[in-house]
């Protein structure tokens, strides 16, 4: 027996109120998880770039884009020798 379309039961404005509804959750658990890092987390307090702190889109970048890529590790040194170095104290 053949499955034709009309059999599968599937209505549209449900499936994309079920998209939307995912899409949206994903973006307020980045929202929250950004707002985490960079206000509640025990990393807080170091210096740096906030997009770092928040993603790893800092990082992505610097991988990905300049100088054909593979260049986070002379970023990461350029931050230290900006911020220093931090030392973790309670």
């Amino acid at each position: 027996m053949a499955i034709i379309p009309s059999d599968l039961n599937i209505h549209a404005p449900e499936s994309a109120s079920l998209i939307i509804s995912a899409v949206l959750l994903y973006c307020a658990y980045g929202i929250i998880l950004g707002m985490y890092r960079l206000w509640f987390s025990p990393l807080a307090k170091v210096p740096g770039p906030w997009l770092a702190a928040a993603t790893q889109w800092y990082e992505t970048y610097y991988e990905i884009v300049p100088g054909g890529g593979g260049m986070f590790t002379k970023k990461i040194k350029q931050l230290h020798e900006k911020y220093g170095a931090y030392l973790y104290s309670e």
